[in-house]
């Protein structure tokens, strides 16, 4: 049995209001000495993403709201757009498969995305993963028009997950 198999949708409308400006699960009944109602529901983890504990099990809260707008669980991943994964808003949130995902990423902190430099043959080139498969797109004189290679692959192939900046 997995975990999402143990809350139903109804079980989370009857502890839970979502509220659409903020993105926030509020408590609307007192549990057992639990926050009072109109207190927001979950605390920030060390990954970054909201948690929030029912019936003895914790939840991340993006699954929790998926699960209370649609009346379904998620049947793969829950995408943050903007990367703030505390932001919850429904507006910012989209299902995703694990690639997906991953292709919806901040971009490195030592230069363009999808450029990189070999140093044994002096020049740059481009890489772009496809269906788990990776690919090179070409060798380029500088680090520009490796990113821009990149950048073009990449709205081709991952159309609305491409981040490219």
């Amino acid at each position: 049995m997995k975990y999402r198999d143990l809350t139903t949708v109804e079980r989370v409308r009857e502890l839970v209001r979502y509220e659409p400006d903020s993105g926030n699960l509020v408590w609307i009944t007192r549990r057992k000495g639990q926050h009072p109602p109109g207190s927001v529901a979950g605390t920030l983890g060390r990954d970054g993403y909201i948690k929030v504990r029912i019936d003895g099990l914790t939840y991340q809260a993006h699954r929790l709201i998926w699960l209370w707008f649609t009346g379904a669980w998620p049947e793969n991943e829950i995408d943050h757009i903007n990367l703030d994964k505390s932001d919850n808003r429904w507006c910012n949130l989209r299902p995703a498969t694990h690639m997906e995902n991953m292709i919806n990423v901040r971009v490195r902190r030592d230069g363009l995305k999808g450029a990189y430099f070999d140093k044994k043959k002096k020049h740059w080139y481009s890489n772009i993963r496809v269906k788990n498969k990776q690919f090179r797109i070409g060798t380029f004189s500088c680090e520009m028009d490796a990113h821009l290679a990149y950048c073009r692959a990449s709205k081709e192939y991952h159309g609305e997950f491409s981040r490219t900046s």
